[in-house]
């Protein structure tokens, strides 16, 4: 990456402008570093990743791709940042994680253990290997619920969390025939994902209708304390 791609990489995604004094080459990896960001020597930064403003990556961390860690983002272990993901805000990756596909980590989000993560959007909670629902394939895909909205499908020995819609679309698609799964196998995967939707959907419909029968009663208690008084 130019440095004039950086620049205008980071005009998208911060709306600022920079200039080249203000940053250097990584030494392994050869990837733009702000100046005011901390990227230890043993870190590998590829040719067109970045690291901005006040992050940090630290230890055996590795960010290849068109990866971007910024604003106190914390990278660090064996953790592995891909393809066009940002890592932003206060979030941390670390440990033997995995972050890629197009996802975008931020607010105090934390993603660690084995976890693998792609295609995702996430502001906050905790990631790691999931306890598993369904198991198919032969044990070698399982399918979870991971929090609402999102699924954890193990691909072989790995755990990958993505949005339903990512697993119903052509994104898990992709993931799964990449991994050898054959279009049977990935039927199955969808129809077991849609179980969670439904279940997901359920519970939502469930808890409204508990709030509007807490309500109703609230209003007719007030009611009749009024007509009593």
């Amino acid at each position: 990456m130019t440095f004039e791609e950086l620049e205008e990489k980071v005009f998208d995604m911060q709306g600022r402008g920079i200039k080249e004094v203000d940053f250097h080459r990584h030494s392994n990896g050869g990837g733009w570093v702000e100046n005011t960001a901390r990227v230890e020597e043993s870190v590998y930064v590829g040719p067109n990743a970045c690291v901005l403003g006040y992050a940090q990556v630290l230890e055996n961390a590795s960010l290849d791709g068109q990866a971007c860690v910024l604003d106190d983002a914390e990278v660090f272990g064996n953790a592995k940042v891909l393809d066009n993901t940002i890592v932003y805000e206060s979030a941390r990756i670390f440990g033997n994680a995995e972050v890629s596909k197009l996802s975008s980590i931020g607010g105090n989000a934390k993603i660690f253990g084995y976890a693998k993560i792609g295609y995702m959007h996430l502001e906050s909670g905790e990631w790691k290997n999931t306890s598993l629902q369904y198991s198919t394939a032969g044990d070698r895909l399982r399918i979870s619920q991971s929090d609402k909205g999102y699924s954890s499908v193990l691909v072989n020995d790995t755990v990958w969390t993505c949005s339903h819609k990512s697993w119903m679309g052509k994104e898990g698609e992709k993931l799964l025939k990449d991994a050898g799964f054959s279009d049977s196998e990935v039927s199955e995967c969808r129809k077991y994902v849609w179980k969670i939707i439904v279940e997901e959907k359920k519970n939502q419909l469930i808890a409204e209708a508990r709030r509007n029968i807490r309500n109703v009663t609230q209003k007719v208690t007030q009611k009749l304390g009024m007509r009593m008084g």
